[in-house]
């Protein structure tokens, strides 16, 4: 169990010193996809508020267009990862101090709430993770799309 939690502790650690660097070369290379699309699902937005909101279908546009404006904000992305991996690198940290001389307490629940703590904070920045890189890639595509029909306007007509 012991050899489980030190290769956890190290997926953990690589993971928040290699998603450091990538989000953030991430962010500033698709910045302006990002921004483009925030403003696209903004637009939609209140295209759809002024609409008949009575609608179980647009209820729904509503809420998918207002998760993904969350979605495509880098500060709150940005908490949500890193407060995830930090919280469970501090579990982590907590778990070894409890096997330290300085833990007088000798309760093998806490052990085992702080790694299970841990490991629900880890797989939720994974998600998170996960969420930036599909809204990136969604953003980058709908910039090319933009300028494809920007670049060859009758293309998209003769395709209809």
């Amino acid at each position: 169990m012991k050899e489980f939690i030190d290769l956890y502790a190290k997926l953990v650690i690589g993971t928040f010193s290699f998603i450091g660097p990538s989000f953030t070369l991430l962010i500033s290379i698709f910045y302006k996809a990002l921004e483009k699309s925030k403003i696209k699902h903004q637009e939609q937005l209140l295209n759809l508020a002024l609409a008949s909101s009575s609608n179980q279908n647009i209820k729904k546009l509503i809420k998918e267009n207002e998760k993904e404006i969350e979605r495509l904000d880098p500060k709150k992305q940005v908490k949500l990862l890193f407060g995830g991996l930090l919280l469970s690198l501090g579990l982590i940290c907590f778990y070894y101090f409890q096997h330290s001389n300085f833990w007088h307490l000798q309760h093998q629940w806490i052990r085992i709430v702080s790694i299970v703590l841990s490991f629900a904070c880890f797989c939720h920045s994974l998600l998170v993770l996960w969420q930036i890189f599909c809204t990136i890639i969604l953003a980058k595509s709908d910039l090319e799309a933009q300028s494809t029909e920007k670049k060859y306007p009758k293309l998209k007509k003769k395709a209809l």
